[in-house]
């Protein structure tokens, strides 16, 4: 029986210096070999996933920013984009209390109040230039929206949210800023999985799904073989059906699958 192994990255499939251990990428490429397919899932832009994907010879779709945005190795992609007037209404409703906003597209980054740090964080890289954004402009091609507020202003932010047909992932806070990314409420890694899975003709039955972090629940929950990394949030360790035996600094993903495998 061949299997579909779809992972998350950071904090699952790379260390927590956003590397890939050896071990990992010669265990991975061992498990490509013998005919399974391993995909990348990840909150990342395409740009911030595709020198692992190459560093792991896969030949197999990419899904990037939670699910917005699939690229499959036959050159076509599938696009989920917000609807303009929201992204519009996103900005007015709170450009008083936003320290910085990124508005992914498929090729371009539109940011209010620039910062290239939360850029790398949530991207994993750092476009070499970003379009400054005019609230004048139609955006009509963008996938997801980063935030960056004080943390005081979390109720005010998220009740803006309040019967909108996007919602604010939290992400925690830091020195006094709270982080967030902006999604379609009915889209995420599990609804880019489902359309993996027709692509491949396959259903959900040989289906292995790994991840560490809050927007791994649902593409967890649609597997019964959901992965939750040792080092994993307790929410997303109560939505898998197996924990990893090692964290992400330990090949936690590739010491289980060579073990469900039986390979050396």
């Amino acid at each position: 029986m061949k299997y579909i192994f779809v992972t998350d990255m950071d904090g699952s499939l790379l260390n927590n210096k956003s590397e890939l251990n050896t071990y990992t990428i010669d265990k991975i490429n061992k498990i490509s070999e013998l005919g399974h397919l391993v995909v990348l899932a990840s909150g990342r832009s395409l740009m911030g996933m595709v020198k692992y994907y190459r560093l792991l010879n896969l030949k197999t779709p990419i899904i990037s920013l939670n699910g917005a945005f699939i690229k499959y190795p036959d050159g076509n992609i599938k696009v989920h984009y917000i609807k303009p007037n929201l992204v519009k209404e996103l900005y007015e409703k709170n450009s008083t209390i936003l320290k910085s906003m990124m508005l992914n597209e498929p090729n371009n980054i539109i940011s209010f109040k620039h910062n290239k740090e939360l850029e790398r964080i949530f991207n994993g890289d750092n476009y070499d230039e970003v379009t400054l954004y005019d609230n004048n402009k139609t955006y009509d091609k963008v996938l997801n929206v980063i935030c960056l507020i004080d943390d005081k202003d979390r109720s005010k932010f998220e009740s803006f949210f309040e019967g909108k047909e996007i919602s604010p992932r939290y992400w925690g806070s830091y020195n006094g800023n709270a982080f967030y990314d902006i999604y379609q409420n009915n889209i995420s890694k599990a609804t880019a999985i489902k359309e993996v899975l027709d692509y491949y003709n396959t259903s959900t039955n040989n289906l292995f799904t790994f991840g560490d972090g809050v927007n791994d629940v649902e593409m967890l929950k649609l597997s019964s073989n959901g992965v939750a990394m040792k080092n994993g949030l307790d929410a997303v360790k109560k939505a898998a059906t197996h924990i990893t035996a090692f964290d992400n600094n330990n090949d936690g993903i590739a010491r289980f699958i060579a073990n469900y495998l039986m390979i050396d």
